[in-house]
């Protein structure tokens, strides 16, 4: 068993050294798949907003965006609940998706 870990860890140490990341690529596939939408339920939940009702005004809100072929920060969220426009013009980046992903719960 040692061996084949010993193995493993080679053949991915040589394909590591080769990997190029293309951070445009990812920011743009992260924009593209709507993984905001969790957090925006979860702003809504934070401001008192019940988990089922923030979980419908969500969808309704991707279903619009899908429906206008936009992403969730193109559209007008407010429409969905006066709520958002409380949100930080950057709440959808990218970036920031994933650094509140990274916090503890009780940070966010």
């Amino acid at each position: 068993a040692f061996e084949n870990v010993r193995l493993s860890l080679s053949v991915l140490r040589l394909s590591v050294r080769t990997v190029t990341l293309r951070t445009d690529r990812t920011e743009q596939a992260a924009r593209d798949t709507f993984m905001g939408a969790t957090d925006l339920a979860d702003f809504l939940v934070m401001k008192g907003v019940p988990f089922r009702s923030a979980h419908e005004i969500v969808a309704r809100a991707v279903r619009a965006a899908l429906q206008q072929r936009k992403q969730l920060d193109e559209i007008d969220l407010t429409t969905f609940s006066p709520l958002f426009s409380e949100l930080p013009a950057d709440y959808l980046a990218p970036e920031n998706i994933v650094n509140r992903k990274s916090q503890s719960p009780a940070l966010r």
